[in-house]
């Protein structure tokens, strides 16, 4: 009996040491299979990255050649040129260990890339926008976008101590913030727009700017921080939105890219442009429709009897002016400018005569006097007095 135990036992040990001898042997093969396969897998992993991100630098720079080449002194240009340069910035420097740059580049590269979104919101902005000149206020807000983001590099440099936690939301506000002023304003302004293809393109900044923020949004969440593929997936959110600009910008020539090519010289009109232009002096000229400070092109087509888009046209080809403002105003400031050099009418105040001409605001007045006259409208009575 003993001995039947004995052999029991030792069948028993047996049969343990045998699993356990089986299970290590497993434990083995899976570990050769994946030394096996990830050197297949990280190869791989790289060439997409190169692919997307070498790509990606080369279309930049190209479209900053072609941009110092061709359209050098329009007035978009120099922030396209840094917002491009911002870019590749940011394709250079967050990257795998195995593209990134070391030592002093590094730090350069980290450190250009930090304005990049407030380069986008102004190139975007001086786009649709004729008359944008760069303000204080567009530089104290790209100043306050970026000063956190430098603190948080310099603490990576170890420069200086460890940044506040508050500082990744405040960043991610302005971020939407800047994001937000840039669609409203652009989609704002498209009715006021007499450009056709500049209107059309207001859509398509949008929606491509809205498309890069959403994927980016809903992607960062789910790709841990320490993941190797979090810097190629930001590569990857971006290049649709260069691609698509790189091909918008070559597809045209210099003045379809400028929206130039939108102001025709003025052709002899037809019998019904002819008819068209003498209803819109009447309505403006004896009608005064100027005066009603919420005119529309809506409003205005439906007084001269055509379409929306027949009248953009004839006012922009025929006419010669990229905004349906810039129109009405222009009918505002005479009125204005007649009263204002009128002696008999020194006494009027300044406010009141800025809304009997159809503006809103003194503001709006002031602000569009000085664009048309180079001068206030105080000076603009000043000069005529003294005269």
């Amino acid at each position: 009996m003993i001995n039947g135990y004995a052999v029991l036992s030792k069948s028993r040990k047996s049969y343990s040491f045998s699993r356990n001898l089986y299970d290590l042997r497993v434990l083995q093969l899976l570990l050769s299979c994946e030394l096996r396969f990830k050197p297949v897998l990280f190869p791989s992993m790289i060439a997409v990255d190169a692919f997307f991100r070498f790509s990606g630098i080369g279309v930049l720079l190209l479209l900053v050649t072609l941009t110092v080449i061709h359209i050098p002194k329009w007035r978009s240009a120099p922030y396209l040129i840094l917002a491009c340069m911002s870019l590749t910035a940011v394709y250079i420097g967050y990257s795998p260990k195995v593209f990134q740059p070391s030592g002093t580049l590094n730090v350069v590269v980290r450190l250009l890339d930090v304005p990049h979104l407030v380069f986008i919101w102004l190139f975007t902005l001086s786009l649709f926008n004729s008359n944008f000149t760069l303000k204080p206020f567009h530089i104290l807000t790209g100043i306050l976008y970026c000063a956190p983001i430098f603190w948080v590099r310099f603490e990576q440099f170890g420069w200086v101590l460890k940044s506040p936690p508050l500082i990744g939301p405040v960043v991610s506000i302005m971020s939407i913030a800047l994001i937000t002023h840039l669609c409203v304003t652009t989609l704002k302004g498209r009715k006021d727009d007499l450009l056709i293809k500049r209107r059309a393109s207001r859509i398509y900044f949008v929606a491509v700017i809205a498309f890069v923020t959403t994927i980016s949004a809903i992607s960062e969440p789910l790709i841990p921080s320490t993941s190797e593929w979090r810097q190629t997936s930001k590569i990857l959110i971006i290049w649709p939105a260069i691609i698509w600009g790189f091909i918008w910008m070559t597809s045209f020539d210099k003045k379809a890219i400028t929206f130039a090519d939108d102001i025709a010289e003025k052709e002899s009109l037809s019998e019904q442009d002819k008819q068209l232009k003498e209803k819109l002096i009447i309505e403006m000229r004896e009608g005064l429709a100027f005066k009603d400070p919420k005119i529309s092109i809506v409003t205005l087509a439906s007084k001269t009897g055509v379409t929306q888009h027949r009248l953009r046209s004839l006012i922009n080809q025929n006419l010669g002016y990229k905004n349906f403002s810039a129109f009405v105003n222009s009918y505002r400031i005479k009125e204005a400018k007649s009263v204002l050099s009128d002696r008999k009418k020194e006494h009027i105040p300044i406010q009141s005569i800025a809304l009997d001409s159809g503006f809103n605001s003194l503001s709006s007045f002031n602000r569009a006097f000085k664009n048309s006259e180079s001068i206030t409208p105080t000076e603009y009575r000043d000069q005529n007095r003294g005269s």
